[in-house]
């Protein structure tokens, strides 16, 4: 994550932040990993292909979900534990 958001994508990202949101980004920093809950095993990218999933309804967690091949659907915070 270091070498993008210091190296020229970075400077993209910050650029389209800047003028879209209006605002300046100070600074990035890396989240842990996220856990995948799913009935059949995924140990792969390819395993998430056609994959039907709830997500965070967040904009670029759908974008990445549906970049790698997978069927993602919104899901507000308040209907996860009702939903597990």
């Amino acid at each position: 994550m270091d070498k993008v958001v210091n190296g020229p994508m970075g400077d993209e990202i910050k650029k389209e932040i800047t003028e879209r949101a209006k605002v300046v980004p100070l600074a990035y920093f890396a989240r842990g990993p996220r856990n995948l809950t799913s009935k059949t095993p995924v140990k792969s990218v390819s395993d998430v292909k056609g994959l039907k999933m709830r997500v965070p309804n967040v904009p670029v967690f759908m974008q990445f979900w549906r970049g790698v091949g997978a069927q993602p659907t919104p899901m507000a915070f308040g209907e996860v534990f009702t939903s597990l």
